[in-house]
């Protein structure tokens, strides 16, 4: 082996592992610190993103459940007008629409699951 090729395989060496005078322990084993601000400011951003995330859930909870109250509305007042007797179909429109947009609501809202 010539003293070049000795020469570049020993300078290869302390090049990958990092053992250059004053350079300490290879760039890669170094940890990254944070600071206190870095660690704040990563929380911060982090409630900030579950808020939104919450208030689009709530949002998205409520425009389900306002459709489910409507559509369980119109089913409940025509099966209630369907079950009433002759003289009762004001009656049984009204309780069935009624029992049906509570129900509807329910079910709707509760079909929608936010990441918890």
């Amino acid at each position: 082996m010539s003293t070049k090729s000795v020469f570049h395989k020993l300078m290869a060496a302390v090049l990958v592992t990092g053992l250059i005078a004053g350079a300490g322990a290879p760039a890669a084993a170094v940890a990254k610190h944070k600071t206190a601000a870095q660690i704040r400011a990563e929380a911060d951003a982090r409630a900030k993103r579950d808020a939104e995330e919450r208030a689009a859930c709530e949002a998205e909870k409520k425009k389900a459940k306002d459709k489910g109250m409507i559509i369980g509305a119109v089913a409940g007042a025509v099966g209630g007008n369907v079950i009433s007797g002759k003289k009762q179909k004001g009656l049984g429109t009204v309780a069935g629409a009624v029992a049906g947009g509570v129900v509807g609501a329910k079910l709707a809202k509760d079909k929608v699951k936010c990441g918890d």
